[in-house]
């Protein structure tokens, strides 16, 4: 912005609010996640980690793989470090095993006459 002729303040400005962006979408997806049942908060959370790690991956091969046209001579060493980044990413998807829930207590009435159910992941 202030190569293109932009004000001084007003570039810090925009920057100071797209930094704030990011809590301000923790905060908004905190209060809507709530709102919602178990199964709409987990499909919702998913997701949105889903577009996160997408998004994450965009920007982070837009930044390499030039770098890996620039760098002719490391081009083999570049290409088998990002090929190894992401066999690991999925290794570790592979190893990591969903816990299931599991009821700790039968249902208990409440002081308003709901029931309540009580759950715990495993360990």
């Amino acid at each position: 912005m202030l190569r293109a002729g932009a004000p001084r303040p007003l570039a810090h400005l925009i920057n100071f609010a797209f930094a704030l962006m990011i809590p301000a979408g923790v905060v908004l997806f905190y209060i809507g996640v709530g709102t919602l049942g178990r199964e709409a908060s987990n499909a919702l959370t998913a997701a949105a980690l889903a577009f996160s790690a997408g998004t994450f991956l965009c920007i982070a091969l837009s930044d390499l793989l030039p770098e890996l046209q620039f760098h002719s001579h490391d081009r083999l060493k570049l290409s088998l470090a990002l090929i190894a980044g992401l066999a690991l990413m999925a290794a570790a998807s592979v190893w990591e095993v969903p816990r299931p829930i599991r009821l700790m207590a039968p249902p208990s009435k409440s002081s308003d006459d709901r029931a309540t159910l009580t759950f715990c992941q495993d360990a």
